[in-house]
């Protein structure tokens, strides 16, 4: 038997916001916490020349950040960017980053310094590894396909076949960089490796519109039928 509390009526208001705080999840209230991983891109090469360890400066990161804003999403974006990396280390470094930061969603882009030695096959396993652990963490993973090589120095187009099919085969949303940037690659490419500015406004968008599409999914206002409960705590 549910013992019931008399409050006096003056208390009601109070009562009442304190109620709708608890059971209605509102997105103004929700900060989306986004996480960048990655090597040089990821860092904003050559507009950022160091490693990032969750700064909010970037590349695409502060442009990813203003278009959600924007959209009406609350968000920040998190540059854990380091140059140079390979996707073992990276596979090697998510787990402390999940930990630290706990994210509600995770940009993985990784494996591009790997194909001047390492076979596409071990890429994958490392980057499969990563988002898995970033499920396991309870957060939402995006994995994108390596960006364009003007040189044509490294089996990208094969790489990038496989993180599609890896993609899709375990249900895992795919941005797919390469395709959003290859048709413009030489107007947005400072160095035929890394992006412009105008190349990381490129990223930035095709992150958003992943990331815009699952936001609004999973931030849709819960209603809690709250009458009756409110009907036998105010009785």
């Amino acid at each position: 038997m549910i013992t019931l509390i008399k409050l006096p009526r003056v208390c009601y208001p109070l009562f009442v916001i304190l109620l709708m705080f608890f059971f209605f999840q509102n997105t103004a209230f929700a900060v989306e916490k986004i996480v960048g991983m990655g090597d040089s891109i990821t860092a904003g090469y050559p507009l950022i020349t160091s490693d990032q360890n969750g700064s909010q400066v970037g590349g695409y990161e502060p442009i990813l950040a203003n278009m959600l804003i924007h959209s009406g999403q609350q968000a920040v974006v998190l540059n854990y960017g380091h140059r140079g990396e390979l996707s073992v280390e990276g596979n090697n470094r998510i787990q402390g980053v999940l930990d630290t930061e706990k994210p509600d969603v995770v940009l993985v882009l990784e494996g591009v310094n790997d194909l001047f030695a390492v076979d596409t096959a071990t890429v994958m396993t490392n980057l499969a590894s990563m988002v898995n652990k970033v499920i396991q963490s309870g957060a939402y993973p995006v994995i994108a396909t390596l960006l364009p090589d003007t040189y044509d120095t490294k089996p990208v187009k094969q790489m990038n076949d496989l993180i599609r099919n890896w993609a899709k085969n375990n249900n895992v949303q795919l941005a797919d960089q390469y395709m959003a940037l290859i048709n413009d690659w030489s107007q947005l490419t400072f160095e035929g490796m890394h992006p412009n500015l105008d190349g990381y406004n490129v990223m930035a968008q095709t992150w958003f519109t992943v990331i815009s599409m699952k936001t609004f999914k999973m931030t849709q206002i819960k209603r809690v039928n709250m009458t009756p409960i409110m009907m036998l705590l105010l009785k």
